[in-house]
């Protein structure tokens, strides 16, 4: 959605001026729903403006620069879908873990210089390949946009913020997290994955919100439990 705006007011008029014209009842048909259950809903009314979706994009690139999918459309009869073309779109096989741990170069859209960093994912309990996944700086700086955005449903401005996970360098979580955050005027310390538990009481001292994994947090609060965050964000981990 590129835009909207609330023109709940406009709708209300034009309900009061057709009961004035003596068209109240047939205003329940037209609108759907009684008068009655739309106020207590608090139906309003929209003006959206659609962006279209970048779906039909995605997929010609994909087939063009990835060897993977470009290898997968030609086996599902899929080559050279074109927008809104449903019914090839419907046999593109799903990617799986393991087509990610086999040829992980493959799923590359971009040239090898403009990665900007690599994460390998091992897998517990596993001998196999562990998952490689390849992200370029403008799909770092993405992850900051959405950490900005998210993250404002936790905190406010001045508020302090501790993130015990991958950190400091700019490219790692954390100072995904530090980047994001800094913009709306959030101070963040990156403390790093926990180590020394006493370390890291201290960085939690006063602290508004913490962000880290389930385990993590779940021992930080048995070890210091005068700590006393207003949130934690618990993250990258299975939550029990």
């Amino acid at each position: 959605m590129s835009e909207m705006q609330d023109v709940s007011g406009e709708l209300a008029q034009w309900v009061g001026q057709q009961i004035m014209d003596g068209n109240g009842n047939r205003l329940d048909q037209a609108l759907g729903a009684g008068r009655k259950t739309l106020k207590e809903a608090g139906c309003g009314y929209f003006i959206c403006a659609a962006r279209p979706s970048a779906l039909w994009e995605l997929l010609p690139r994909a087939e063009a620069l990835s060897p993977f999918y470009r290898r997968k459309f030609a086996e599902a009869g899929c080559m050279g879908i074109g927008r809104g073309d449903w019914e090839r779109f419907r046999r593109i096989p799903f990617t799986t873990a393991e087509d990610i741990k086999e040829k992980p170069e493959d799923f590359l859209c971009v040239p090898a210089k403009e990665i900007a960093r690599i994460i390998t994912l091992k897998t517990s309990g596993s001998s196999g390949n562990p998952k490689r996944l390849f992200f370029t700086e403008e799909d770092l700086l993405a992850t900051a946009d959405f950490f900005e955005t998210g993250m404002q449903y936790m905190v406010k401005p001045g508020d302090r913020v501790t993130v015990y996970m991958e950190g400091p360098g700019f490219y790692s979580i954390g100072g995904l997290l530090k980047e994001g955050l800094s913009r709306i005027g959030v101070e963040v310390t990156v403390h790093g994955l926990i180590r020394d538990m006493q370390a890291a009481a201290r960085d939690g001292e006063g602290r508004d919100c913490f962000i880290g994994t389930a385990g993590q947090m779940y021992a930080l609060a048995v070890e210091a439990p005068g700590l006393r965050p207003k949130s934690v964000l618990l993250s990258a981990d299975y939550v029990p």
